[in-house]
């Protein structure tokens, strides 16, 4: 007795996620650039998003997180505003408190009777340990956003089948969070992921859209 053909068992479904399998071919996928080559491709996008990463990063990485991770990129663009921006604000607003109380002279832009100014005053010392305060908040909300940026390209590493590892992500994060950030919008951006989806270049969508269509033999034909 001939075995029975059932189509619809063969068809793929629809159902299943149009992402890819990571290393289903076996040979992993790569981030777009090196971790330097922010202007990869000399092009108006490659330098938009060089230029968004130095300006509002945290806009950029919002985005990246939404198109990627469908997360809400209003939170993720606040949690790296409140890990990166919030540590580099107190740090210099700590910092110019005490250069304005410990250099020798008069004080008169905090308002009222100018006060004596110098190394040995009691306005310098307090304003020295608020500026070693504000440095120690400053490095440990650095490193709590660095390890999260890392956590969220592991993620993003792990879901598209990215060659890479942890360690590597945390330094790269480490050295140049503008570079790492920049490389994760190149590389999501020219392979066109949306919504969770790694559709691939459009180049790659445009030739397969030329292709003529398979249709596969009726059951009677074969």
């Amino acid at each position: 007795m001939a075995p029975q053909y059932d189509e619809e068992a063969a068809a793929p479904s629809l159902a299943e996620p149009l992402n890819p399998r990571p290393f289903a071919n076996g040979s992993p996928k790569e981030w777009r650039g090196s971790l330097c080559n922010c202007f990869a491709g000399c092009d108006l996008t490659a330098w938009g998003t060089c230029a968004l990463s130095q300006t509002v990063p945290c806009v950029l990485f919002g985005f990246n997180m939404n198109r990627a991770l469908r997360l809400s990129a209003l939170w993720q663009a606040l949690i790296y505003l409140c890990l990166f921006g919030v540590s580099s604000y107190t740090f210099a607003g700590s910092s110019a408190a005490a250069a304005a109380h410990c250099i020798p002279g008069q004080n008169t832009s905090l308002g009222g009777p100018p006060s004596v100014t110098g190394p040995d005053t009691p306005g310098c010392h307090q304003a020295q340990l608020a500026s070693g305060i504000g440095a120690s908040g400053m490095t440990l909300l650095t490193l709590l956003g660095v390890i999260y940026a890392t956590y969220r390209r592991k993620q993003i590493r792990e879901k598209f089948g990215i060659s890479g590892s942890t360690l590597g992500d945390f330094c790269r994060w480490c050295w140049c969070p503008a570079c790492a950030l920049c490389q994760e919008t190149r590389t999501l951006w020219h392979n066109n992921v949306t919504d969770g989806v790694w559709l691939g270049p459009a180049a790659a969508q445009a030739t397969a859209a030329t292709l003529p269509e398979y249709t596969a033999p009726s059951i009677n034909s074969i």
